[in-house]
């Protein structure tokens, strides 16, 4: 029999079905005969953008023509694809198999396969791998065969227990899993086979199965022919985030296959070699006899001397085997020595860790102890791998009929944040400080950059590579700047801290319009004791930069209606964004309130406090294009050149982008309306070439009959925790909170309600990845005239990503002012 994917075979056999299927062209439908059974997905190609979904029917269906219909949410099914059917000598089952291709990134897929006249599967998911460094999970096992000796637990003559692991490896809802060989004890048994895919399908139909080839496969058709994998199918490699995955194949003798093992050798240099080139963070290769193993098996030897030194010298950190029926882990190896004898935690081994994952059914064999295994054990099991966007890996061991913990170990390759510069070396409070260098995260959560003993509390930017943070409020005078995440602290620089700040003196609007029906102002405070110097720059949506200068008083306000230096007109030159600062370094603070009377028919106002600094990024939780809602986004770029901005709607658990090109020094316009559409509420994230400034204005006729307006500036970068003091129940008062996460994860979240009459209530709700969630207060407060239903509201992402949350509120005070309004909420990371 060929050792490999019989290909040729396939055309033989494909000969022999198309005659088959002319004999059958006009026989009646098959009925139940035709639907599909033994689901599983795997990956051919990309992992990220690719899934390939197979299935088995009964032979000698006319028609047939393997389809999967799939979408982005449940129940609905915007795309098809249709794909190709195959048999194989002494087949009792056609293979069916559809490869969908153009897939998003870390996005999860729902999903149906048959035929339409033969009949559908109930739907399913799968999610596609991250493209790029992000935190998944997969799951690692083997040898799940029916055995030939009395057990000395359970029965596994019909997969029992193959049954009761597969239920326990779904619950951990792994991303996909790599197979360590053995499925049946005899590899041309067809019966077996389909035994055996009935107690998979409910675990492969959700989650890619990724199989080398053992012994007991023998290199049968009924293995390569029912599985579609890589390559030749025997040895091949794939890449899901920052891993890099090499399945090998072992051959069928123990301590017997040096020809097989040094064919394979050149192609798994040239793997590995490419792999790093490629910048992979983790090395994982799976086959199926263990190199290194305590029970009757014992070392392979051949697999020692032709593959080890090549591990060793790539530095690949994972290897998972099987062949040996128990579960065996070594201590990380080099040279088949130990390197490192902590028992649970490995910090950049100069080693490999062998795990052999050998029973999830075979029947148990019995092992022997070793200096060189850090743990034994005798029972079912498989392998939960968390790959964490920090650098490092958790192996976690569980029992395979109940998920219960049997051990855990960490591969932590991790490195301490280092600088190479800053920029300035020295500024003024409020002043933006460029940080480059190495190993800071790619995203912030709880690090932190460090002004001596005072911590940085706003970053416009944060990147594995570069942090923009201001300079905290501190004494002037020469400081230690250093940048401390969970991994370490990186070594101090000196930093001066200037006399003086900058802070209150720059601050930047990105609406405003002079249309008729609009008054804006921009109102000026100077609380110091010295007159203040103020600039005011227009940047219209059309036309030249207009620049205003003015003298504000000491502990006064300035006014300035600003149609009498634009003028009024229905035109984009008469929109603007406007930067106020202060001249001569006093400090002020700058609103900017506006008055409308909206498409002639909804009035009202809103007002927000300028931002004194711009960002390349920007959130907003809220959003609706809903009946009676206009939602625009304002962006204001303040340089003097042009920049390119990319505006993200996040919808129905997907996301939307769309470019712009900001002209420099100008103010552009967006309409969400005519962007997407009616009927879609909506979070969006809008990032920029260069540092811009963002609002996004609403105008609403809410419920019918309440009219207005609100307007926020976003936020410049997600948090764990937002805080709102203002909140109402009381009738003529409708309160949301709306919560965007923008993370490739679900994000578990506590609202915690804090009531006028001293009670709390905590609602939790799950927020998906790259999804906007809204909750209704009233839905769980209910509404009632007393202090009871005045409530002021924490937000906490108590797992998973950061999050932005606003909260809108509709009222109609005191039963006859009608109006709206809406705010982030407060975090320590917002300016």
């Amino acid at each position: 029999m060929t050792p490999f994917r019989a290909r040729s075979l396939r055309a033989a056999a494909l000969l022999l079905a198309a005659a088959a299927l002319l004999l059958l062209a006009f026989a009646p439908s098959a009925g139940a005969a035709g639907e599909p059974r033994h689901v599983h997905l795997s990956w051919e190609s990309d992992a990220s953008t690719t899934t390939t979904v197979s299935w088995h029917t009964d032979t000698g269906l006319a028609g047939y023509v393997p389809t999967v219909r799939y979408g982005t949410s449940p129940g609905t099914y915007s795309k098809t694809s249709t794909g190709a059917s195959h048999t194989y000598p002494g087949a009792t089952v056609e293979v069916r198999e559809v490869e969908l291709t153009g897939l998003s990134a870390a996005s999860r897929y729902y999903y149906v396969c048959g035929d339409p006249g033969y009949g559908w599967t109930s739907e399913a998911s799968f999610r596609t791998a991250p493209g790029v460094r992000s935190a998944f999970t997969f799951c690692a096992y083997g040898d799940s065969r029916d055995g030939w000796w009395p057990f000395e637990s359970g029965d596994n003559s019909n997969f029992e227990i193959w049954e009761q692991c597969t239920n326990s490896i779904a619950a951990q809802d792994p991303l996909f899993s790599i197979f360590t060989a053995d499925a049946v004890r005899t590899g041309d048994s067809e019966s077996k086979w389909n035994t055996w895919y009935d107690k998979v399908a409910p675990l492969s139909s959700r989650s890619p199965f990724m199989s080398c080839h053992g012994n007991h496969e023998n290199y049968e058709d009924a293995f390569f022919e029912r599985i579609a994998l890589p390559g030749n199918e025997r040895w091949y490699s794939f890449d899901v985030g920052n891993v890099h995955f090499t399945c090998l194949d072992s051959g069928l003798t123990d301590d017997g296959e040096e020809a097989l093992i040094g064919q394979q050798k050149p192609w798994l240099e040239a793997d590995l070699a490419a792999a790093k080139a490629a910048g992979a963070d983790w090395l994982v290769v799976y086959f199926h006899r263990a190199p290194y193993a305590s029970g009757s098996h014992g070392d392979q030897s051949d697999v020692i001397a032709g593959w080890i030194p090549v591990f060793d010298q790539y530095g690949v950190d994972l290897v998972f085997c099987g062949h040996n029926h128990y579960y065996e882990r070594t201590f990380p190896l080099k040279n088949g020595n130990v390197v490192d004898d902590d028992p649970g935690y490995y910090y950049k081994p100069p080693g490999s860790v062998y795990v052999t994952a050998g029973s999830v059914g075979a029947p148990l064999a019995d092992f022997n102890p070793g200096a060189k295994y850090a743990r034994q054990e005798k029972s079912y099991h498989y392998c939960t791998v968390e790959v964490l966007a920090n650098d490092t890996m958790t192996v976690t061991a569980r029992y395979g009929t109940n998920g219960n913990l049997l051990e855990q170990f960490v591969i932590d390759k991790a490195t301490p944040p280092a600088i190479e510069e800053v920029s300035p070396a020295a500024a003024l409070v409020g002043a933006q400080v460029t940080i480059s260098g190495t190993d800071f995260g790619d995203a912030r959560a709880d690090s932190a950059v460090w002004f001596g003993d005072t911590q940085a509390s706003v970053y416009t930017s944060w990147s594995d590579t570069e942090i923009k943070a201001l300079v905290p409020a501190s004494p002037a005078g020469e400081v230690q700047l250093r940048v401390e995440t969970a991994i370490g602290t990186s070594q101090n620089e000196p930093f001066t801290i200037l006399p003086g700040s900058i802070q209150m003196m720059d601050w930047y609007f990105a609406e405003g319009t002079c249309r008729p029906g609009f008054e804006p102002y921009i109102c000026i405070q100077n609380p110091g004791d010295e007159a203040a110097q103020v600039r005011i720059t227009y940047m219209p949506g059309q036309g030249d930069v207009l620049e205003e200068d003015l003298e504000v008083g000491p502990s006064s306000r300035a006014t300035v209606r600003v149609k009498d230096v634009l003028g009024e007109g229905d035109d984009p030159a008469h929109d603007f964004s406007a930067a106020v600062s202060s001249t001569n370094g006093k400090p002020i603070i700058v609103e900017r309130p506006l008055y409308f009377d909206y498409t002639g028919s909804i009035t009202g106002g809103h007002d927000v406090l300028g931002t004194n600094t711009a960002s390349e990024d920007w959130l907003f939780a809220e959003g609706t294009t809903h009946g009676g809602f206009d939602t625009w986004f304002c962006l204001q770029n303040p340089n003097d050149s042009e920049v390119v901005a990319t505006v993200t709607y996040v919808y129905d658990a997907e996301e939307h982008p769309r470019d712009v090109t900001l002209p420099p020094r100008s103010r552009t316009t967006i309409s969400v309306n005519e962007d997407l559409g009616p009927a879609r509420d909506v979070a969006a994230r809008v990032e920029a070439s260069g540092p811009v400034i963002v609002e996004r204005p609403m105008y609403f006729r809410y419920g019918g009959s309440i009219e207005g307006g609100h307007c926020v500036i976003g936020a410049t970068e997600p948090a764990r925790e937002f805080y709102f003091a203002e909140g109402s129940c009381r009738p003529d008062f409708d309160p949301y909170l709306c919560l965007q996460n923008p993370g490739g994860a679900e994000a578990s979240v506590r609202i915690t309600y804090m009531r006028g009459d001293g009670t709390n209530l905590d609602q939790e709700i799950a927020v998906p990845p790259h999804s906007r969630s809204t909750v209704r207060v009233k839905d769980q407060l209910g509404e009632g005239d007393d202090p009871a239903h005045d409530f002021s509201a924490s937000v906490v992402s108590e797992s998973g990503p950061e999050i932005i949350v606003e909260r809108p509120m509709y009222f109609r005070y005191g039963g006859t002012l009608p109006g709206g309004h809406c705010v982030i909420g407060y975090t320590v990371t917002q300016p």
